[in-house]
């Protein structure tokens, strides 16, 4: 099967970019032949694709210059890509196409491309940016929903994106434009959601449930070894950023002195939160940590801790955990509920509340034989349900089913 793959970038960015490369190794093991089409960047991998890349464009910065304007124009739409999409179209005749995110780089300008060739779309929602301006449905400190309805000028209202009148009324009539146009809603025949909980959300926010089909990223568990021993400390991995919640674990820390907390990541919080772990000497900040040492630090942990206060959209870190045969402490946020079962697999507690956290902390250090025990619970449901075979069939089958309708 030719198969379109369609992210605006073609490097290791995140969290998408991640399930986007481990997507295409996977298909192009099973002898489908995948084609990428992304933005043109310095740090995108070789592809012989490249030279239908629509050009570079910096986002983050704007302004009043042309290039600066151009990246204006393509968050609304973009002539060039859809043109650049064409050609690869017609040069190599894809049977389906995979959209992931493509938003501001690339635009929803290429999805009626896509329609003009009978082509199946289908599109990961790898976060909320299809009902969210800033992409997180969490603004000044806490989830937010005040955008329900169509009512992107609340994006303005609160300046959602990076703190910023201007920045925030661009990507309000962004939203406007592309809703008037019913772009998504015409020219995406199934949106995939990764959890019950974005499903939940989208059709909350209008989306019609019966395009909206719930498929869970996958593992690679079979590169990743358990160990099921006591552990000799806590483990948070991840952004340091308000919304991940680490303040609220450093908190809980100054409770359980005998208790060890290592911190893997960076991020624009990193000095604050240092600030405030000052005189926990059972707090280690490890800085970044290369993806070869994280499986050690995994299996040598008692239990992984994720204090979000945003509504996750999957949990990636969960899961891996759960891979290592480590139960998980999380906040009841977003889909984490659906991978971390209460007292079965990990531990659940309040958001914000370092109270409740710490009580959660120390019963698994004090209960060790039952920390082993939801470990690997945890570990049999990860194979049982997020296997990469289990991901290729359930893909392949919404793949020929959309195929059959065109």
């Amino acid at each position: 099967m030719k198969i379109l793959q369609i992210n605006k970038f073609y490097f290791e960015q995140g969290g998408t970019e991640r399930y986007f490369f481990d997507l295409i190794k996977l298909l192009e093991k099973h002898g489908h032949k995948v084609i990428p089409f992304a933005m043109e960047h310095k740090n995108n991998l070789k592809t012989d694709y490249a030279r239908y890349f629509p050009s570079f464009v910096d986002t983050l910065r704007l302004g009043i210059s042309p290039n600066k304007l151009k990246a204006i124009g393509r968050m609304f739409y973009s002539f060039e890509a859809k043109r650049q999409l064409e050609a690869l179209i017609k040069k190599e005749r894809p049977q389906i196409a995979h959209i992931h995110n493509i938003y501001h780089q690339i635009s929803p300008s290429i999805l009626p491309v896509l329609k003009k060739y009978q082509i199946p779309a289908v599109m990961t929602v790898h976060d909320y940016k299809l009902i969210c301006p800033n992409y997180t449905l969490y603004t000044e400190g806490a989830p937010c929903e005040r955008c329900k309805g169509g009512r992107y000028c609340q994006a303005f209202y609160h300046r959602c994106l990076k703190d910023s009148y201007a920045a925030s009324a661009l990507v309000a009539l962004e939203m406007h434009f592309h809703k008037w146009l019913k772009i998504y809603q015409n020219n995406i025949d199934l949106f995939i959601t990764p959890s019950d909980f974005v499903r939940e959300k989208l059709t909350s926010f209008g989306i019609n449930a019966q395009k909206i089909m719930v498929l869970p990223h996958f593992i690679e568990s079979q590169t990743m070894e358990p160990e099921y021993n006591e552990g000799k400390y806590l483990l948070y991995a991840g952004r340091l950023k308000k919304e991940k919640g680490v303040d609220v674990l450093i908190e809980a820390m100054k409770n359980l002195p005998q208790v060890e907390l290592r911190i893997a990541g960076t991020g624009p919080d990193e000095q604050a939160l240092k600030k405030s772990a000052e005189g926990l000497s059972n707090v280690k900040f490890l800085g970044q940590v290369a993806q070869s040492e994280m499986a050690g630090l995994y299996r040598q942990a008692l239990a992984v801790v994720i204090p979000s206060r945003v509504w996750e959209t999957f949990g990636l870190t969960a899961a891996e955990s759960m891979a290592f045969g480590k139960p998980v402490i999380a906040a009841k946020m977003g889909a984490l509920p659906e991978l971390v079962k209460e007292g079965q697999t990990g531990s659940l507690f309040e958001s914000e509340n370092p109270a409740d956290l710490a009580k959660k902390i120390e019963f698994l250090v004090k209960n060790t034989a039952q920390a082993r025990t939801m470990g690997e619970a945890g570990q049999r449901n990860i194979i049982g349900t997020l296997s990469e075979e289990k991901h290729y069939q359930d893909l392949m089958k919404i793949y020929h089913e959309l195929s059959t309708k065109h």
